[in-house]
């Protein structure tokens, strides 16, 4: 194993302790998020469109040193403060998603029973990132479902493969 994918497993090793630290917490938040009314961004009657909103640099809440950068063209790119060598970077895209006036998308899903380990049936309504990571390596990809709260200054994504969710502030 070469050291930059040491470095990769320590991030992925440190964020999933993390996540099962604070669990409960997240947990709970994302009950009252989801039970909460939506934050309001609106762009006339539609809402918030994620391919815009997404774009910039999100700081996990509870993992101050690691940062998920969306861009625009197409790119994403993790970071943790202090560890350049578990930078990785790859593509992202928002799948399916559904605007409050009913109308929106879904890419690629129409002979895909499962995503992650979720029936793709189960994500009615719901906002669908697809992410790509790429190593020297390793291609992986990954699929997260937006919380229904999600806004331009706040998001959950929580992984389809359960292996758990990071909530984010955008910082940039």
């Amino acid at each position: 194993m070469n050291a930059r994918t040491g470095a990769v497993v320590a991030v992925v090793v440190v964020v999933a302790a993390a996540l099962y630290y604070w669990w409960p917490t997240l947990s709970v938040g994302l009950q009252s998020t989801q039970n909460a009314p939506q934050e309001q961004q609106m762009s006339g009657e539609k809402g918030p469109d994620p391919r815009v909103s997404m774009v910039g640099t999100w700081k996990a809440r509870y993992e101050s040193k690691f940062t998920r950068t969306f861009y625009a063209d197409g790119r994403v790119m993790d970071t943790y403060e202090g560890n350049d060598s578990a930078t990785v970077s790859g593509d992202w895209e928002v799948i399916k998603h559904r605007f409050a006036d009913g109308t929106g998308w879904s890419l690629g899903l129409a002979n895909i029973e499962t995503l992650g380990n979720v029936p793709v049936a189960a994500l009615e309504g719901k906002t669908v990132v697809k992410t790509t990571w790429q190593t020297p390596t390793v291609v992986d990809t990954v699929y997260f479902v937006l919380n229904e709260g999600f806004s331009a200054t706040s998001m959950t994504m929580i992984n389809l493969s359960g292996t758990g969710s990071t909530a984010f502030v955008k910082i940039n």
